[in-house]
């Protein structure tokens, strides 16, 4: 490292005696700093031997994982070849059990506990059964051997915390579309419906699931440690939007993270406050982060954002330990899994093989199914709605029961009447065929769809009442029916609403209508910014809107930031025709007023931009590329800067100033300016001293000035002082280009050395 850098300041040297032209090098100065201050390296405990860690590529242990990883089975020979050598050529990013999962070294977990705090030594221990202490054992002893926990003296440990063993949420087959399908046609013949899915073979045999073992789960209750941990807040995202963008593709990519969290060490000073107890065994504590300490998502979140930050959003979506890609392309799919394994090989995270699903049409991220087709709800919970019972009592009639109208008549017929919620009931037939029909169409369509942005525009409706805001996006998307017509299909996209706050409660009716609707394109902001609108709201409100002239301030900052939408069309809809919505903004009626509905605390706040940093104004939504760079080549500029203020945004006609003292100080950027005007994205004296021959000079900033300078001097012959400041000022003007010019002449290392001796002058005599 000294003698790279030795060798980089001797060549400097060299070439400035040599008096060659120098070229700008990409130095490093903090290569100086790396020798005086290397990074300290984080303490990390030892890792397990592992076939992962000594021998990644072996025959046997890469068929095992292509076997346990999911490929498409339609794919063509050569896709399917290409999928498993990729596969193949990242075998040590997918570690074949818990022991073989490597550590991460570039973070590590660290608990702000506050110094002298007390924490108890002893946990009462529950019962365990029989299965759930001989699984525990096991699972001490696998996680002991990957050196994940180690067993410690009591004196070691400075809390201890409550062990508990739990059953692993799935583990269950999933049903299948089809199977689903033919529960729902079983429902509608059962009751004399007409069959929605006849192509479906009711009479097939019976999909039997798998019979599983159940599965546990290890927790601790670190309730007294986490109290007092300072927890760091991690923003994780808007998981529909995650969801929206991965669906809508011809093939999904589904990875997870095997044991992230069990994969980051724990700091030494840390480790005392894991200690958990286990009856027979005595004491544990972990040397890496297990789950339920309070900051353990926040940290986990850090390496990954830290690890794929530049490939999140853009082909890659994350939440918590799910992975997600998706392309309509088959050899943009590869590369974005090469890109996603090359990230996992180079910061040590890995990837489980089970859970790795590879170009699938259909496929499970964060809870929910994503397809070409958009978002739909899990099959689990699907096959829950479609294997409820029939409900016995008052009350299990109200617990399935929901404003379903006319479908559910006989239903709510059932609830009149009968005070008891424990009231035996009995369904007749039309009882049986509504409760059927609302299993079926809970199951059958989607709800929402993902937003297509190929110039259809959207479709945003609001209602506003004094109890709430509600509004629906949708679209319009081409449907097939059963005959083979194509026909337009009205679809929602996304719901949005919430309580009035107590200072909305007070709105007048048109002002109600108004917040409602920049309530709406503030929620839905993410998804139609610069896209086409249509509004579809009650046109009397709207009217009143844009013709009242006594709005305050704050309503007409509403007003701007709403026309300066893309709105192509609105269409009127009052509250009666407008169902969906209307219900949005009235389902807070009848609720307690206690504060706690969403919304209530908070009103449309017309500077919530303002108050969040955010610039979402009518000048910032224009595209005007040349004026944005021009500001942003002048930002900082002592003479300029201020010229440009005043031409930019001095000069508009809504732009008023808030003050005698802005006023003052308008009067004087106006004052500087009359000789200046900005054409073809570029700033002009176009009169006074600075203008030459009478026609109008360009500006340039003071941060390219002398580079200017300079450029103007080596192309012109290196000619002399005098004429080098004749030259830029036929063309150009700043206020110091004399200095600038002299200073270029005189360091010309060029001149210096070969140039008359006049040039020379600014040496001094060593006598």
């Amino acid at each position: 490292m000294w003698k790279l850098a030795y060798q980089e300041r001797e060549e400097m040297t060299q070439r400035e005696i040599l008096l060659t032209k120098l070229i700008e090098q990409n130095a490093r100065a903090y290569r100086l700093q790396q020798v005086l201050e290397p990074r300290k390296q984080l303490e990390t405990p030892p890792a397990a031997e592992s076939d992962q860690l000594n021998h990644p590529f072996k025959p046997s242990r890469v068929a095992e994982i292509l076997w346990k990883v999911t490929i498409r089975d339609d794919l063509t020979p050569e896709q399917r070849r290409k999928v498993s050598d990729l596969v193949g050529e990242y075998a040590d990013i997918f570690p074949g059990s818990l022991s073989e999962v490597p550590p991460i070294d570039f973070m590590q977990m660290k608990l702000d506990i506050p110094a002298g705090t007390q924490f108890p030594c002893q946990a009462g221990q529950k019962q365990l059964t029989e299965p759930q202490q001989q699984w525990l054992y096991k699972t001490l002893d696998e996680m002991e051997e990957a050196k994940i926990i180690a067993k410690v003296s009591q004196d070691q440990v400075s809390a201890v915390s409550l062990t508990n063993i739990v059953p692993k949420p799935g583990g269950s087959e999933l049903p299948s579309l089809a199977a689903l399908r033919q529960m729902a046609n079983e429902q509608c013949q059962l009751y004399g419906l007409p069959v929605m899915w006849p192509d479906v073979d009711v009479e097939g045999p019976e999909e039997i699931p798998r019979q599983t073992k159940t599965k546990y789960q290890l927790v601790h209750n670190f309730a007294a440690v986490n109290e007092v941990t300072q927890l760091r807040p991690f923003p994780m995202g808007d998981l529909p939007s995650m969801q929206r963008k991965v669906a809508g593709h011809q093939w999904i990519l589904v990875m997870d993270f095997m044991a992230g969290f069990n994969a980051i060490p724990i700091a030494l000073e840390s480790v005392p406050y894991t200690g958990f107890h286990v009856d027979g065994r005595g004491y544990y504590v972990y040397l890496w982060m297990p789950f339920g300490l309070t900051g353990g998502p926040t940290m986990f979140c850090e390496i990954v954002a830290a690890a794929f930050h530049d490939l999140i959003g853009n082909i890659l979506e994350v939440w918590m330990d799910d992975v997600a890609t998706a392309c309509n392309d088959f050899e943009a799919g590869m590369a974005n899994m090469r890109l996603i394994f090359a990230k996992c090989r180079a910061h040590g995270l890995s990837l489980s093989p089970a859970e790795t699903i590879l170009f699938m049409t259909e496929a499970r991220f964060a809870g929910a199914r994503c397809s070409s087709e958009g978002v739909r709800p899990d099959l689990a919970k699907v096959k829950a709605i479609l294997e409820w019972p029939e409900p016995k009592t008052t009350l299990e009639v109200l617990c399935f029961l929901g404003n379903y109208a006319r479908i559910a008549q006989p239903l709510s017929d059932l609830t009149r009447d009968r005070t008891l919620k424990d009231t035996a009931v009995k369904l007749d037939e039309e009882g049986c065929k509504a409760f059927a029909m609302l299993k079926t169409i809970l199951t059958s369509n989607t709800v929402t769809q993902v937003p297509i942005y190929d110039g259809w525009p959207f479709i945003v409706t609001t209602d506003g009442s004094k109890y709430g805001f509600g509004a629906v996006l949708s679209q319009e998307f081409d449907v097939i029916d059963s005959t083979g017509v194509t026909r337009k299909v009205m679809y929602p996209v996304a719901f949005a609403s919430k309580r009035t706050s107590r200072t909305e409660e007070w709105y007048i009716p048109f002002l109600l209508e108004f917040a409602a609707l920049k309530f709406a394109l503030d929620e839905f902001d993410n998804m139609i910014f610069g896209q086409a609108i249509e509004l579809e709201t009650d046109c009397k409100a709207l009217a009143d809107l844009l013709g009242h002239d006594k709005l305050n301030s704050t309503h007409k900052r509403w007003r701007k930031l709403i026309i300066a939408r893309n709105i192509v069309a609105v269409r009127h809809k009052p509250g009666v025709e407008n169902r969906v919505c209307d219900a949005l903004s009235q389902m807070y009626e009848l609720r307690p007023d206690d504060n706690t509905a969403p919304g209530m605390n908070n009103t449309v706040d017309p500077g919530w931009e303002a108050a969040k940093r955010i610039i979402n104004d009518v000048s910032h939504l224009v595209e005007d590329t040349n004026t944005a760079a021009l500001l942003k080549r002048f930002a900082g500029d002592p003479f300029f800067a201020n010229i440009l203020l005043h031409l930019v945004f001095d000069l508009a006609e809504d732009n008023k100033p808030a003050s005698s003292d802005e006023q003052r100080a308008r009067k004087r950027r106006a004052h500087r300016a009359e000789d200046y005007l900005i054409e073809d994205g570029k700033l002009w004296l176009v009169r006074g001293k600075g203008v030459k021959e009478g026609a109008k000079v360009e500006c340039i900033p003071s941060s390219e000035s002398q580079q200017l300078a300079l450029a103007v001097h080596s192309a012109g012959g290196h000619f002399s002082r005098n004429m080098t400041i004749l030259t830029l000022q036929l063309q150009y003007f700043w206020p110091k280009l004399r200095r600038d010019v002299i200073e270029a002449v005189t360091s010309c290392p060029r001149c210096k050395n070969f140039g008359p001796r006049l040039l020379s002058v600014h040496m001094q005599p060593i006598t």
